[in-house]
């Protein structure tokens, strides 16, 4: 079956007087964009793989990691920020290295439960895992509620030597 001569000729006239600009296929761009999001992923992954390797936690932190996209952030005993994950950009507004050095307390502000900050500080206190939500501030000083859970993060001889934490907007 063919069209009639006279559809064609008013499909052509009608293509014609569009004004339709071509654009460049940017398809290459969002692949780019995703290829640099999966390897930084993964480099964050494999640094939670080691960290997890060399020390004794009780939890599984890179399976959590890789299958939940939750933020990992690791201090020292002093807790004073080792390690952020890059998702932390996401959750927070806060490139890792902004966070490096500094204290989990600069997520908390005027809204921050003092109450649920004292237990926190308990469990840290008695090398204790802990499961809670607490309204945090991201850079941008909005808050957001982010459920932490925290672990003690021990050596091979059994020494404290981190705190690790796994985080999520509630």
């Amino acid at each position: 079956m063919s069209l009639p001569e006279n559809y064609i000729s008013k499909l052509i006239s009608y293509t014609k007087s569009l004004k339709v600009t071509q654009m460049p296929l940017l398809s290459w761009d969002i692949h780019m964009q995703h290829l640099d999001k999966l390897k930084v992923f993964n480099k964050d992954l494999n640094f939670i793989r080691k960290f997890e390797e060399n020390s004794i936690i009780n939890a599984e932190i890179a399976k959590e990691y890789e299958e939940n996209n939750v933020i990992v952030v690791i201090t020292d005993v002093n807790l004073n920020i080792e390690f952020a994950s890059s998702n932390m950009l996401e959750m927070a507004g806060y490139k890792p290295i902004e966070i490096i050095g500094k204290s989990p307390k600069m997520f908390q502000g005027p809204k921050t439960d003092k109450l649920t900050s004292s237990k926190i500080r308990k469990a840290i206190d008695k090398e204790e895992a802990f499961d809670c939500t607490i309204v945090n501030y991201k850079k941008d000083n909005t808050t957001y509620n982010c459920h932490i859970k925290g672990y003690p993060v021990y050596n091979k001889k059994r020494e404290l030597i981190n705190f690790i934490a796994i985080e999520k907007v509630a």
